[in-house]
């Protein structure tokens, strides 16, 4: 998934964030692209290692940039649009929400800006439909071996 943010007034502002908030409680799993396991390869590079992508990530701080911090009770998405011109969207980095179960969660979060009086709430509404299979190893072998030809 990717969010992304418009300015669509006639004034300029900097500092613009965007943060949700979601309980761990409602069924959800979060995660960013860097936290998504490489798939395996015979040869190791060590200049594509999951930390050292997470870190150089981390460090830089672009438009779109991303973090996801989660603790007990709740995961909190944290989006940074820097400086934003009327007409100008900014597309955050790309994260993954799973769900176990069919159905709809409703995700609220805020717009923080300089220019802005107050925070801007908003809600965005995520629906899944979820099916479940069962298959076997042979079943499941099958299918990699076939996706590797």
């Amino acid at each position: 998934m990717r969010l992304v943010v418009k300015n669509v007034g006639t004034v300029s502002t900097a500092n613009v964030r965007i943060e949700i908030a979601v309980p761990t409680n409602v069924g959800l799993a979060i995660m960013a692209s860097s936290d998504i396991p490489e798939r395996p390869e015979r040869k190791i590079d060590l200049f594509n290692i999951g930390s050292v992508r997470h870190a150089t990530s981390s460090a830089r701080q672009s438009p779109g940039t991303l973090e996801i911090d989660k603790n007990d009770e709740r995961f909190r998405i944290e989006i940074e649009c820097g400086e934003l011109q009327p007409g100008r969207r900014v597309w955050s980095e790309v994260f993954y929400i799973g769900m176990g179960d069919s159905g709809d969660v409703a995700l609220t979060g805020q717009i923080l800006a300089e220019k802005l009086p107050k925070p801007q709430d908003f809600e965005l509404i995520i629906s899944a439909k979820v099916a479940r299979s069962q298959m076997s190893v042979a079943e499941l072998r099958a299918l990699t071996w076939a996706a590797t030809k």
